[in-house]
C-alpha cells in the first residue's frame, strides 16, 4: 500500500481477527497486524468516511450517501445498499453510549437541515425537523445496544455516517 492512500484513511475499526480501513476514491483496506495491509475491491469511487462491524457484516458509509456492506467472512463481496444525491462535506459524530452528538456539515448550517437515526435494519429510531444550529444532541439511554445511520438532509443533499451504542453491562 501506498503512502498516499494510508494519508487518504478515513476510519478504521478491529474486528477481532483483522483491521479494515475505508478512506478516499473507495479505498478499502485490510490487515491482520496493521503492518501489511491488502486492498480490497469496494466497487465504488466514492469516499468511505466509516466503517464499523455490525453482527456478521462489516458496513461502511460514504460521501454521496453510499451504505456498502460485506459479510464478515469475505471482504470482496460488497453490496451497495444506499446511494443518494451528492453531499458536500461529512457529518462528524460522537456518543458516550447515552448521548448522541452530531455535527452538521458546513453546507447545512442554518438552512432548517432534518436528521434521521435508523437502526442499521432500517427500523426509524428518531426524526428530527427544522435543525438550525450547527450541532444537534439526541438522548441515546433508551436506544438497544447496536449500530445505527444517521442521516443529515438539507436541500436535497444529504450524508449519513454509521456509529455504534455500547454500553458495558452492569452486574
Amino acid at each position: 500500500i501506498d503512502v498516499g492512500t494510508l494519508k487518504g484513511l478515513q476510519n478504521i475499526t478491529w474486528t477481532g481477527r483483522e483491521y479494515v480501513a475505508v478512506g478516499n476514491n473507495g479505498t478499502i483496506i485490510t490487515s491482520p497486524d496493521a503492518i501489511h495491509w491488502t486492498s480490497q475491491t469496494s466497487g465504488t469511487t466514492n469516499q468511505l468516511n466509516s466503517i464499523v462491524l455490525a453482527g456478521n457484516q462489516y458496513v461502511a458509509v460514504g460521501s454521496n450517501g453510499i451504505i456498502l456492506t460485506s459479510p464478515l467472512d469475505t471482504t470482496t463481496a460488497v453490496e451497495h445498499v444506499s446511494v443518494t444525491r451528492p453531499a458536500m462535506t461529512s457529518l462528524r459524530i460522537s456518543t458516550d453510549g447515552t448521548i448522541v452528538r452530531a455535527v452538521l456539515p458546513r453546507q447545512f448550517i442554518g438552512k432548517n437541515a432534518a436528521f434521521s437515526i435508523c437502526t442499521i435494519e432500517g427500523k426509524s429510531v428518531k426524526n428530527i425537523q427544522n435543525i438550525a444550529g450547527e450541532t444537534f444532541v439526541c438522548d441515546a439511554t433508551h436506544w438497544a445496544n447496536g449500530v445505527y445511520v444517521l442521516s443529515a438532509q438539507c436541500n436535497g443533499e444529504r450524508v449519513s455516517k454509521v456509529f455504534a451504542v455500547i454500553r458495558p453491562a452492569v452486574f
